[in-house]
């Protein structure tokens, strides 16, 4: 994906990634399981099994298109979120206005995913980024802070 476009003319990428593919994997099982569970169990009742399936079809489409759509990166000068194809949202946030960059992984998130969330606070309040479902989070700080530190 041609993430240039979105950057300034005189910015390089110099850090890119995703949502982690492991959280990502995890869900979709999960969501698979318990769907297929729900129809199974009121399969007697063909109306539910249609709208089970329907419902479960379109929350593993949402599910995926996040996980495709969603990326983060890094220039100099800047840390970027784009999200969405059709309807496309990007955040940015200077390094200057960073005031703040906290991680965050919940229990599963530390022992199962290896995975968590990169907040960055800034001194607006309609600017902060939050990089959420982020693998190895605590790595990606430290590359995230040294890029910024590049002279």
């Amino acid at each position: 994906m041609a993430l240039e476009k979105y950057i300034g003319p005189n910015e390089t990428i110099r850090l890119s990634f995703g949502m982690s593919i492991q959280y990502f994997t995890m869900q979709i099982i999960l969501i698979t399981l318990f769907f297929a569970g729900l129809a199974w169990f009121l399969q007697a009742v063909p109306y539910f099994v249609w709208i089970i399936t329907t419902v479960g079809v379109i929350t593993l489409w949402y599910r995926s298109h996040m996980f495709v759509t969603t990326k983060y990166f890094v220039t100099e000068d800047k840390i970027y979120k784009k999200t969405g194809i059709m309807w496309t949202k990007l955040q940015s946030s200077k390094d200057e206005e960073i005031e703040n960059m906290e991680v965050r992984q919940g229990f599963f998130g530390k022992i199962v995913f290896n995975m968590g969330t990169i907040n960055f606070k800034t001194a607006t309040v309609d600017s902060q980024i939050e990089l959420k479902n982020v693998a190895d989070p605590f790595k990606r700080k430290k590359q995230i802070e040294a890029v910024f530190a590049l002279p």
